[in-house]
């Protein structure tokens, strides 16, 4: 299993931060490969909110809310990503004055047993240069109002703690 964390520190109040973290189907514009996004079904926040994100490769991911703690934090499970057996991952805000610190702790077990540990390294490998670029977008997001519109990688990441 491949856990990890990943943090930033985001120049705004818990609220703001709160308002675009849980706004679900806007993760298209911090998440550089999900093409688009959208809720199915009657809910689109909370507990039982489910989330599709159209990747490029045909690939589609569906996540469903299993926890939510309104304006503080909020945990999901994905699934039908291409070598993954399961995911999970719980967003935690904590307010630091003006500042927000935005922790997401993500675990993931890969499907193919002796395969998937042999895989294991590189997929650490990618998740973790992932998520802290998602996060300085997401941070861009926030501060700026609008959505970074180059390479994510062309930004500095965000500080780690507040």
């Amino acid at each position: 299993m491949i856990k990890l964390s990943t943090s930033a520190c985001i120049e705004a109040s818990t609220d703001t931060v709160w308002a675009l973290l849980a706004n679900l189907e806007n993760i298209h514009a911090w998440v550089e490969p999900i093409i688009s996004s959208h809720c199915t079904g009657e809910k689109s926040r909370g507990i039982g909110a489910t989330r599709v994100c159209n990747l490029s490769g045909g690939i589609s991911v569906t996540e469903e809310w299993t926890a939510w703690d309104d304006g503080r934090s909020f945990e999901y499970i994905a699934s039908g990503m291409p070598l993954v057996k399961r995911a999970t991952n719980r967003w935690v805000l904590h307010p630091h004055g003006n500042q927000t610190l935005v922790v997401s702790h993500a675990e993931i077990t890969l499907k193919g047993g002796a395969l998937a540990k042999l895989l294991e390294p590189a997929m650490r490998r990618a998740i973790k240069t992932m998520g802290p670029r998602s996060l300085a977008a997401f941070k861009y997001l926030v501060e700026h109002g609008v959505p970074y519109q180059g390479k994510h990688n062309e930004l500095a990441l965000a500080p780690v703690a507040c």
